[in-house]
C-alpha cells in the first residue's frame, strides 16, 4: 500500500514544490504512508467520497469516516481522497496529503484479521486539516486511471508470480529428488511438473505482458491510452488471471511434492506468516517488529511484550503453519496472557 500512494505522489505531484519535497524527506527518512481511500456510506466504491476538503483563505479542514485504514497508527503520514470542495459531486475527487500531527484518529472497528492479516487495517474517523499545497494536484480520476490501478494490481501480480515461482522451484527440487534416486524411470510427477510449469509461464506471460505495455504508456506521456477502458481491463485481468493461477500452481505443486510440502512449510512458516502483535512505544501503540518474529522465540517474546487486545484468532491464524513444538509452547504462552488479560 506504501509503495503505491508513493507512486501516485511520483507520477502527479512532482511538479508541486511540497510534494517534491515530501518525496525527498520520505526517502531521507523512510517515512511510512497510509492509505484511506473507502468510506462509510459508498460501498467500497473508491470513485466516490463523502467527506470534503473545506478551505479556509490557504488551509482546509476535513472529516472522513474510514473503515479500513491501512496500519493508520503506525503510519507517518495518510493519503486520503475527499471530494474537492462542500458543493461538488461525490465523484469530483483529490487526494490529500495529512502528516502525523495533522490529524486525530477516533477508532471506529478493530482489526478484522481475516482477509489482509499484515495491514492491521482497523476502521477510523479521521479529523485534521493543513495547507492547501498538501491537496495533489492532479484529479483522483487521473490518479486512479494512470498511477493507483494498474501499479496496484501490476504490484500484487508479481507479489503473486514471486510465490507461484517458490511452489514451482520446491515442486522441481522434489522431481530432481526422485530422478537421482532412480536414473532410469521418470517419475510420474515429471509430467505433473511440466503441467505446472506452463501455467507458471502462462502467469508470467500476463505480467510482464501487462507490464511491459504500462511501460511504453509511461514513457510516452499518452494520457488518452492510459485513459482507455480498453486497457483498465487488461490490468483489471492481470490481477484476476494471475490470482487464479497462484492458487492451482500452489495446489499442484503441493500435489507434486507431496506430504514433505507440509513440513517444509512447517519449518519456515514462522518467518513469513502475517502476524502483528502490538507493544506500546512511548505512549504508542507499534508493531512489534517483524524481524524479531522469525521463530518460536521471538514470537514469544512479541507476546510477552504486546498488548492484552492481542486476540486468539490473531494468533491462532499463525499456529496452524508451525511445528507441534512451536506451537504448543506458544500456546501455552498465549494461554497464560488470555487468563491474565
Amino acid at each position: 500500500m506504501h509503495q503505491i500512494q508513493v507512486a501516485c505522489i511520483l507520477h502527479h505531484g512532482r511538479h508541486s514544490k511540497f510534494f517534491d519535497a515530501y518525496l525527498r524527506r520520505l526517502v531521507d527518512e523512510q517515512l511510512l504512508l497510509a492509505s484511506a481511500t473507502t468510506e462509510v456510506g459508498i460501498g467500497g466504491d473508491l470513485r466516490t467520497s463523502l467527506c470534503c476538503v473545506q478551505a479556509s483563505g490557504q488551509g482546509f479542514e476535513l472529516e472522513k469516516k474510514a473503515p479500513v485504514i491501512s496500519y493508520a497508527l503506525a503510519s507517518d503520514a495518510i493519503l486520503l481522497t475527499a471530494r474537492r470542495h462542500p458543493g461538488a459531486d461525490s465523484s469530483d475527487q483529490v487526494q490529500v496529503l495529512l502528516e502525523k500531527g495533522q490529524y486525530e484518529l477516533e477508532e471506529m472497528t478493530v482489526w478484522d484479521t481475516l482477509g489482509f492479516r499484515g495491514t492491521c487495517s482497523a476502521g477510523f474517523t479521521l479529523r485534521g486539516g493543513g495547507h492547501l499545497a498538501q491537496v495533489l494536484p492532479a484529479s483522483f480520476s487521473t490518479v486512479l486511471a494512470h498511477t493507483m490501478h494498474p501499479y496496484s494490481h501490476l504490484s500484487w501480480g508479481s507479489l503473486w508470480l514471486g510465490m507461484a515461482t517458490d511452489a514451482v522451484a520446491k515442486a522441481r527440487s522434489a522431481v530432481r529428488a526422485k530422478l537421482l534416486d532412480d536414473p532410469s524411470t521418470p517419475p510420474p510427477s515429471a509430467l505433473r511438473l511440466a503441467e505446472t510449469d506452463e501455467l507458471l509461464f502462462q502467469m508470467r506471460s500476463v505480467i510482464h505482458g501487462t507490464l511491459a505495455e504500462y511501460e511504453e504508456l509511461l514513457s510516452s506521456d499518452d494520457d488518452d491510452a492510459r485513459s482507455q477502458f480498453g486497457f483498465s481491463v487488461r490490468v483489471n485481468n492481470v490481477k484476476v488471471i494471475t490470482s487464479d493461477l497462484l492458487v492451482e500452481i500452489v495446489r499442484r505443486a503441493l500435489q507434486i511434492v507431496g506430504i514433505s510440502g507440509y513440513e517444509t512449510i512447517l519449518r519456515t512458516a514462522c518467518r513469513v506468516t502475517c502476524v502483528m502483535p502490538w507493544r506500546c512505544v512511548d505512549g504508542e501503540q507499534r508493531p512489534y517488529p517483524w524481524s524479531q518474529c522469525h521463530d518460536a522465540g521471538g514470537l514469544q517474546a512479541a507476546l510477552t511484550h504486546g498488548s492484552p487486545g492481542w486476540q486468539r484468532r490473531d494468533f491462532h491464524s499463525a499456529c496452524i503453519l508451525m511445528s507441534s513444538g512451536t506451537l504448543a509452547s506458544c500456546l501455552s504462552r498465549l494461554s497464560s496472557r488470555t487468563r491474565s488479560g
